[in-house]
């Protein structure tokens, strides 16, 4: 008995000085001939560290407090780089210091070629954590962007972060300063888990803060962003990005503070978006966007290249200073996909995405955009609990004043007035509102709300609160079928609620609704048949 008890400790001690070691394998990169010295060149000696580290069983690679110049630094499975708190891993503006990374895509049969600061390729078991700050430099001359001095394009500026077909992937408690592109982009990865992050990203054009590619089982939780381009940033090239969370994030923006596409041609599924505040950006100058602080848009799902986008949902989500809070748009860009040919991808589909308690103040002149393409609806909407206060807004009259339809063309709003200033819906069914409340301080010529081409349309409690007298009807729908309004209340210096256009609407139903303060409930055109709307219960 006395035997086996000597037998069974000498074995917990053994597996207890072999877990150990795994665990305190630690080098340093000073033992290695790093110096934080702000002028010597460190690439050899940190990339020495990282390839000693690994070569028994990995461990963490430590930067201590320091200015660390460095190239390009390869990556290994089972590394872990620690930046202690005070240290700065700093890129060289010298674009010899790094090499072009190719790889094929057999998506797009398409070779790519990028530079990055540190690059992993098909590792498992990879982290950079720690309380260190990571700069790229991205304002030097060297990184120029402006064509018309000569600068580089995209595929010239290196990233921050570049990893691909990585799993277990662990980004934490970084700060993360002014790449010369993209700052962090992840492609072909699973299970990635970013946290407590710092990203500041305003010195270049592409100035994007995470990139998202055709990931799975991503998480992304309790991080800062401020950018010049988008901020968050989902798309989809070989294969299906999904299972992603994005929660407890302070966003700000010129461009998008939250986006899934453009590239879309496998598509995104189930996505979760939560918690979250997207502010001005405390830099009022820009390379993209809109500038002067204010976001070109809030939450934006496009779909340009094929794809399905479904199950997605947003919840508990804060705006301030954002253009247009809410985009959800189809279009046939057509950048081609291959099996054993190209292959045009078709339309897009979008489906089964939700909005719940959602505001937004100081929104801008460009309303909420849900556009599908004729034959191709955007369907099963839902947007509940939303909260929208506008600033004082000026329309700008010199761009065309009616949306267009296009198959092809990229649509960016700043290129055209949307018909209405809260939300326009063209091409669209099964569209759920329950409990909107609009409040507006300046004067206005267009309708809040516009749905053309629509089917199964219910707007339920909607409240609008106007400063000045609405010169339009509140609601306009055009050719728009089987369509429910109820428990409509509170309107506040509104002429006319509802114009109906079109002699393909039909079955459309006010219940319910309170319009004492309201002194034409609708009016609709010359071919809109008599029996179109009914009403009932109404209280005047």
């Amino acid at each position: 008995m006395v035997n086996i008890l000597e037998k069974t400790v000498v074995v917990i001690v053994l597996l207890l000085i072999i877990s150990s070691s795994g665990y305190t394998n630690d080098v340093n990169v000073l033992d290695f001939g790093a110096k934080g010295d702000s002028l010597t060149n460190n690439t050899e000696y940190i990339q020495r560290s990282i390839d000693e580290c690994a070569k028994t069983g990995g461990g963490k690679v430590i930067i201590p407090p320091g200015y660390y110049l460095t190239g390009t630094i390869l990556l290994r499975s089972n590394i872990t780089l620690h930046l202690q708190a005070g240290s700065v891993l700093s890129a060289s503006t010298n674009l010899k210091d790094y090499p072009v990374h190719r790889y094929y895509e057999q998506a797009r049969k398409q070779i790519h070629s990028y530079k990055c600061l540190i690059y992993a390729d098909s590792l498992d078991g990879i982290a950079i954590t720690g309380n260190g700050t990571i700069k790229g430099n991205g304002f030097h001359s060297s990184f120029n962007s402006r064509k018309e001095s000569g600068g580089h394009s995209m595929d010239n500026r290196p990233f921050i972060i570049f990893f691909r077909n990585c799993k277990n992937v662990v980004i934490r408690d970084l700060h993360f300063k002014n790449s010369a592109s993209w700052m962090l982009r992840y492609e072909n990865c699973d299970f990635v888990n970013i946290s407590g992050i710092t990203v500041f990203n305003h010195c270049n054009r592409n100035n994007d803060g995470l990139d998202i590619v055709s990931c799975s089982n991503v998480a992304v939780t309790n991080c800062f962003f401020d950018t010049d381009d988008d901020a968050i940033v989902i798309k989809s090239f070989s294969r299906l990005s999904k299972n992603i969370t994005i929660s407890n994030c302070i966003i700000s923006s010129h461009a998008e503070a939250i986006k899934c596409g453009t590239e879309s041609n496998i598509g995104f599924k189930n996505i979760a978006i939560s918690n979250c505040v997207v502010r001005p950006s405390v830099v009022k100058s820009n390379f993209n966007g809109i500038g002067g602080g204010m976001g070109r848009g809030g939450l934006s799902l496009v779909m340009y290249d094929g794809g399905t986008m479904e199950n997605i949902r947003f919840s508990n989500i804060v705006m301030d200073s954002v253009r247009t809070p809410i985009i959800i748009t189809l279009a046939k860009r057509g950048t081609p996909v291959w099996s054993q040919e190209p292959k045009q991808p078709g339309i897009g589909i979008i489906r089964n995405i939700h909005f719940n308690g959602i505001t937004a103040t100081n929104v801008g002149n460009k309303s909420c955009l849900i556009n599908g393409l004729p034959g191709h609806d955007v369907t099963q909407i839902s947007f509940r609990d939303m909260h929208f206060i506008f600033g004082n807004n000026i329309v700008n009259d010199t761009l065309p004043s009616e949306f267009p339809i296009n198959y092809s063309y990229y649509p960016l709003l700043r290129k055209y007035n949307t018909p209405s200033f809260a939300f326009y819906l063209r091409n669209v069914s099964h569209i759920q509102f329950d409990g909107i409340y609009l409040s507006y301080p300046s004067s206005e010529q267009r309708p809040a709300i516009i749905v053309d081409e629509g089917k199964e349309i219910h707007i339920n409690s909607l409240q609008v609160q106007m400063d000045k007298i609405l010169c339009a009807p509140l609601v306009k729908l055009i050719q728009t079928k089987k369509v429910s309004i109820t428990g409509v209340k509170g309107l506040q210096n509104i002429n006319t609620f509802l114009e109906v256009n079109g002699n393909q609407s039909e079955e459309i139903i006010m219940r319910n609704n309170t319009f004492t303060d309201v002194k034409e409930i609708f009016i609709n055109s010359d071919d809109v048949k008599p029996s179109t709307i009914l009403m009932s219960d109404e209280l005047r």
